[in-house]
């Protein structure tokens, strides 16, 4: 534990340090994810209304409820199979190269918002290449990284912000709202599909009933001090601010051997993958079943506890159905890419040069 300043420290264990802090009341900062000043899940300050909202929409995100669930295996046929397939499809006819870092994002809100309000009412970046373009020009580092500055401007009435900014975050929000009220329209008008917005539906009737506020609600939530005992350190008091950062998990060597080296393998095998034995005995399998769960145990890209990401099975499944599909039709390879040093930031966390060109080549059956 480190002492930054007087009411600031730090921690870097994880018993009784970061999954204690995890669980902490949030900072005022995390007010930057507001949507039409209304308050998120993720942007719930206190623990009680973070939990009370989590808990509606949490069943919905279940793997079990995922796998079970129509909508799920619709929007993967549409935007993984119809969309994504088709245009690597296209690409690797025409050797034309495509910038992965772009696609990812384009495919995250194709999948994401295609689940919440449903395939015909969601997002389709995929395949609308100038909607693509415009929504991945980053907007949020203003607000996030200079939210204490602009909030104290904009109290002196003086707007800090270019004027492209203030647009990007109006679209953001006209967008999301639309796509709402698109749902809405269909409730009113008894034309709702089965299976359209499954996650939108959820949390309803638990929403205020006034119509602005139960619309900005809905929309919001669609985007998204007593003293403690931290590992050895009893009585901290209250209003001491403590961080504690996930990435430190990641670089344990005794659990991620060469942590620091791109080696995706190291996950696709009950056995290390550069260690297997095939007749292996008991005693080699109980070491490395103990060290796959040590693996998982540190694992800690959604968080965990009551904090964690609740859409973290919908995501994963997503990256495997992605790539999965992918990787049985196409090989690939670097032919062009910036500089994909990941920078430091709140929450983005993206590369440098924010452009990976890959060339993706037909499977030869």
């Amino acid at each position: 534990m480190d002492k930054l300043s007087p009411y600031r420290i730090r921690v870097n264990y994880i018993d009784g340090g970061l999954k204690t802090v995890y669980g902490f009341d949030k900072h005022l900062w995390h007010s930057v994810f507001e949507n039409y000043q209304t308050t998120t899940i993720f942007g719930s300050l206190p623990k009680k209304p973070h939990s009370y909202w989590r808990k509606q929409v949490s069943n919905i995100y279940t793997k079990n409820n995922i796998l079970k669930a129509p909508v799920a295996r619709e929007v993967s046929q549409e935007v993984v199979h119809n969309r994504w397939m088709s245009m690597l499809s296209s690409a690797s006819q025409a050797s034309q190269p495509m910038d992965v870092y772009e696609l990812d994002l384009a495919i995250t809100m194709d999948l994401t918002s295609a689940y919440v309000y449903d395939i015909a009412n969601g997002a389709n970046h995929i395949q609308d290449v100038e909607q693509r373009t415009h929504w991945n020009k980053h907007y949020m580092f203003y607000q996030q990284e200079m939210y204490s500055t602009i909030d104290l401007l904009t109290r002196w009435k003086l707007n800090p912000l270019p004027k492209k900014v203030d647009t990007a975050i109006e679209v953001v929000e006209e967008v999301g709202m639309t796509m709402a009220d698109a749902i809405t329209k269909r409730d009113i008008e008894g034309k709702a599909l089965a299976n359209e917005g499954v996650l939108y539906h959820q949390p309803q009737k638990t929403i205020p009933s006034d119509p602005e506020t139960k619309a900005k609600q809905l929309a919001s939530e669609m985007l998204d001090h007593c003293g403690c005992t931290l590992g050895p350190y009893s009585n901290i008091p209250g209003e001491v601010r403590v961080g504690s950062q996930g990435y430190i998990l990641h670089r344990n060597e005794a659990v991620y051997p060469d942590a620091e080296r791109w080696w995706p393998e190291r996950w696709m095998s009950f056995y290390r993958v550069e260690e297997i034995v095939k007749d292996a005995d008991e005693r080699a399998r109980a070491e490395d079943e103990q060290h796959r769960r040590d693996m998982q145990r540190w694992f800690f890209s959604f968080g965990s506890g009551n904090r964690a990401c609740p859409g973290k099975d919908y995501g994963m499944l997503g990256i495997k159905a992605v790539m999965g599909a992918t990787y049985a039709k196409f090989t690939t390879e670097v032919a062009e890419d910036d500089d994909m040093t990941q920078m430091d930031g709140n929450s983005e966390g993206q590369p440098k040069g924010m452009r990976c060109l890959i060339p993706f080549n037909t499977v030869k059956e």
